[in-house]
């Protein structure tokens, strides 16, 4: 899911759900643990996730990736 949605820098809930055919709360609860990984301790080397409220997923990747 990280890759599709860093190729496009963000999409709606309801399109990523539909898009990979699960529930939105259960993608969401992917998307939570995802925004707890990186490739080091430092949170400038976290992805980083933002759920605006009208459901638009902003995603922003360190640039080690």
């Amino acid at each position: 899911m990280l890759p599709w949605l860093m190729e496009r820098g963000s999409a709606h809930i309801s399109e990523m759900a539909t898009h990979f055919r699960v529930p939105e709360a259960e993608l969401m609860r992917d998307l939570e643990l995802a925004s707890m990984c990186g490739i080091g301790p430092d949170p400038d080397e976290m992805i980083e996730l933002i759920i605006e409220d009208d459901g638009l997923i902003i995603c922003e990747v360190p640039r080690f990736f």
